[in-house]
């Protein structure tokens, strides 16, 4: 069985129970539990703001607009993958055979297929 509040989002969630325990702690008997009661609504409602802006933050970071990356980490991913792309065309045959012995085909498989092509054109000189 599901209470109300528990489907209203945590950005909502979050001001409506810091509203409720401040009202509760200004209507409270001074020096009381339930001034103490009060006081842990009002820090759970902002605890529960604080996470669910920080979630919705991370959900919308990553919306991609026309085609393009909206995301500046995964733009900085995308910018360093390319900068740490590998110049073949510096190595000699006996390299570019050692080090497709060594690359990981599965996660790098562009660059299998740039080094086989480049020891194709070494072996046709």
């Amino acid at each position: 069985m599901f209470l109300p509040w528990e489907k209203l989002p945590g950005w909502l969630l979050g001001p409506l129970m810091t509203c409720l325990g401040i009202y509760l702690f200004l209507h409270a008997e001074p020096y009381s539990w339930r001034q103490w009661e009060a006081l842990g609504f009002v820090v759970v409602g902002i605890v529960i703001f604080i996470f669910a802006v920080k979630k919705l933050y991370a959900e919308t970071d990553e919306y991609h607009i026309d085609g393009t990356l909206t995301s500046p980490r995964k733009k900085a991913k995308v910018e360093r993958e390319k900068l740490s792309a590998l110049n073949f065309a510096n190595y000699d045959a006996m390299q570019l055979k050692r080090i497709l012995g060594r690359i990981d085909a599965d996660r790098y498989p562009e660059r299998v297929k740039e080094i086989q092509a480049r020891l194709e054109a070494l072996e046709q000189k």
